[in-house]
């Protein structure tokens, strides 16, 4: 009996140990599965349009208390800045990862983030700490690796304000920077070491921070011509640095182009500068910046005057690249201002483009070339005459150019002459040459009546139901790809714009000249005439010529053309002439043509009957 009551108590302990294992092991499992649930339900929520308005308005709250230029106390500020906390672990966690249709617009939560950054230094230096530069890859992310061009076009933004409001913020230790909008700065501008080079298709947002922080004012332009950033841009457009060379074939450095555009224009220049009169002053750049006054003007770093005046490398890059705006070419046209060498130089590289480069540039090259010849400087009359007639054995001018091209390449001359015509419609220092200048009258004139002959010539026949008698209009002529001249509406108003421009005398001279031509070339055609008749065999004429038109009267005469192109296949004494001065010498009816045909025929039968025996 013990020994069964033993066992059975053993047996009766270890029931309720097996339970609550089996308990115990099955309630982890549904927690497991609860916290999963939860998990999901709590995502759900928060990836949710509701969830993203209720944060927008709870982040958005101490912006209704107190307005925009109230200074605010002491717990608004600790309440703005627990809000930025809130803000920007919330966007940079997950709300600027989040789809466009359930955040809403970036730029509404741009305006959120400029509130509260602008309160205090406090909360600006907690941002740069916590957001911007931790973690060291933040920058890298949200400005050249996110997919979204939205996002890192707001990105920039932000940055930019952040750093126009901490200008005079104290810098963070162990730091780069003698203040906290430096260091960041700095911080953006160390991407170009190894980031940049491996995200080439994002570049317009990476170069666009430092076009909206340029253009905030004096100041930020001399803050960043202060750290270099105009020589290190043009390392980066010719490929020499700081960092690897970028791993895109065409690359957009439009925005690179502009920023360094507006930041030499912030620079003085003049040291280059000399006037073709010694006798008269050096005239005031007409393009510096504009917002820039001549007393603000900062000095040209020596890096930035190599590459510009003395390399002149970054030139060639910029006429290279076609996607420069505005602010490119008024870049060049102010280094060229006064500058007789710089001009040299960029005039003998945009005649080699004109003169060679593919159909599709020739467009950009030549407006380039037009806003240089319009600059009005005192070395504007030395431009105009290098540009039309050459650089001495350098370079051809452009009506070489257009002589060259006549046949092989006429877009290229009708470009050319396109560029002209504007010339001398807009300089009244190019039409004085044109007008004072008997080679270039004689040459332009010369290239005119070529656009003319071209425009005027009719390609293919036509008729009343062949397919020729009627064509598309025809394309312009920038933008079709082959070398034949385009007869369109375009190039028929710079033809009349052409005729415009061409002096008077010269149209009077060439009608003359015609003229006289034409006389002397009928005089010579009649003497030959009178030759080949003196000449002639009259005695045993072989072969008698008549030309019949079908209603059986005479053709007239060959005409002054095909008579010149036969005289060296004319036998005196084997063809009749008949020359149409003599006309009444020769003049027939039908009736005569059967009496001539009749008396031909009886000729040959007594021919016959006198060689028979």
């Amino acid at each position: 009996m013990k020994c069964g009551t033993k066992k059975s108590f053993a047996t009766i302990k270890s029931v309720p140990l097996i339970l609550i294992t089996t308990i115990l092991s099955t309630l982890s499992r549904n927690h497991e599965d609860v916290t999963q649930n939860i998990r999901f339900l709590h995502a759900k929520s928060m990836f949710s349009v509701e969830f993203f308005t209720f944060m927008k308005k709870l982040a958005s709250s101490p912006q209704m208390l107190s307005g925009e230029n109230e200074k605010q106390s002491a717990a608004e500020e600790e309440l703005s800045l627990l809000c930025l906390k809130l803000t920007s672990q919330f966007l940079f966690h997950s709300g600027y990862r989040t789809k466009k249709t359930v955040r809403g617009a970036a730029i509404d939560w741009y305006e959120i983030l400029c509130h509260h950054l602008q309160t205090s230094p406090h909360a600006r230096q907690w941002f740069a700490t916590e957001i911007l530069l931790s973690p060291s890859t933040r920058l890298s992310e949200y400005l050249l690796a996110a997919p979204s061009p939205e996002i890192r076009t707001v990105f920039a933004k932000v940055i930019v304000f952040f750093c126009h409001c901490a200008a005079n913020d104290e810098p963070l230790p162990d730091l780069e920077g003698s203040n906290l909008c430096e260091q960041v700065l700095i911080a953006v501008l160390s991407l170009l070491n190894n980031d940049v080079a491996d995200f080439g298709k994002h570049l317009p947002q990476y170069f666009n921070l430092f076009s909206l922080y340029a253009g905030l004012g004096i100041c930020e332009k001399q803050q960043l011509i202060k750290l270099n950033v105009p020589a290190i841009f043009m390392k980066v457009a010719l490929d020499e640095g700081p960092g690897p060379q970028i791993k895109y074939q065409y690359p957009d450095l439009s925005k690179l182009h502009q920023v360094v555009s507006h930041l030499i224009r912030s620079c003085d220049v003049s040291s280059r500068c000399q006037s073709s009169d010694h006798t008269s002053p050096i005239k005031a750049n007409i393009y510096i910046d504009s917002h820039v006054a001549s007393e603000s003007l900062m000095p040209l770093t020596p890096e930035c005057d190599e590459y510009l005046f003395n390399r002149v490398s970054y030139i060639k890059r910029l006429i290279e690249d076609t996607n420069i705006d505005e602010d490119g070419i008024t870049l060049l046209r102010y280094c060229s201002w006064e500058n007789p060498h710089f001009s040299r130089s960029l005039l003998a590289e945009l005649l080699w483009h004109c003169g060679y480069a593919y159909w599709h540039d020739m467009r950009h090259h030549t407006e380039m070339l037009l806003q240089l010849l319009l600059i009005e400087d005192s070395w504007q009359n030395h431009r105009i005459h290098n540009a039309i007639l050459g650089i001495s054995d350098d370079r051809e001018g452009l009506l070489d150019i257009i002589q060259r091209n006549k046949l092989n390449y006429q877009k290229r001359a009708y470009q050319c002459i396109k560029c002209l015509v504007q010339l001398f419609s807009r300089s009244r220092v190019a039409l004085n040459m044109l007008r004072n200048t008997m080679q270039l009258r004689r040459q332009w004139t010369h290239a005119v009546e070529w656009l003319q002959d071209e425009l005027d010539r009719h390609r293919g026949s036509g008729g009343q139901y062949n397919y020729n008698s009627w064509s598309p209009p025809a394309q312009s002529n920038d933008s079709t790809n082959s070398f034949v001249l385009e007869r369109s509406q375009s190039a028929k108003n710079i033809l009349q714009m052409a005729f415009e421009i061409c002096p008077e005398e010269d149209i009077h001279d060439k009608t003359e000249q015609e003229k006289k031509k034409s006389a002397e070339n009928h005089l010579e055609v009649q003497s030959s005439y009178e030759n080949i008749e003196s000449s002639k065999d009259e005695s045993k004429p072989k072969q008698l010529t008549i030309a019949v038109e079908k209603d059986g009267s005479l053709c007239s005469s060959p005409s002054t053309t095909s008579v010149k192109k036969n005289l060296c296949k004319v036998d005196p004494n084997t063809v009749e002439i008949f020359d149409q001065s003599n006309s009444e010498k020769y003049m027939t009816t039908s009736q005569d043509v059967d009496t001539i045909v009749i008396k031909a025929a009886e000729h040959e039968t007594l021919d016959h009957s006198s060689e028979k025996p």
